[in-house]
């Protein structure tokens, strides 16, 4: 949050990982949106377009 105030930028915390990302996706408007964080943060937001199951019969952590 401060390296995004010092470019003029002013973050919005949002504590709840789905709240936060349904706030983005409407920020960016069908843009591109990058989610960072820990592995876990990224797995939990991931099961919003990839089911557990498509992750393990693919074999891969982003299915196609």
């Amino acid at each position: 949050a401060g390296l995004l105030r010092t470019a003029s930028c002013e973050p919005e915390i949002i504590p709840d990982p789905e709240a936060a990302l349904n706030r983005a996706l409407l920020l960016a408007r069908g843009g591109t949106l990058l989610i960072t964080g820990s592995f876990y943060l990224c797995g939990e937001l991931r099961e919003r377009w990839y089911s557990k199951e498509q992750v393990v019969l693919q074999q891969t952590s982003w299915p196609v």
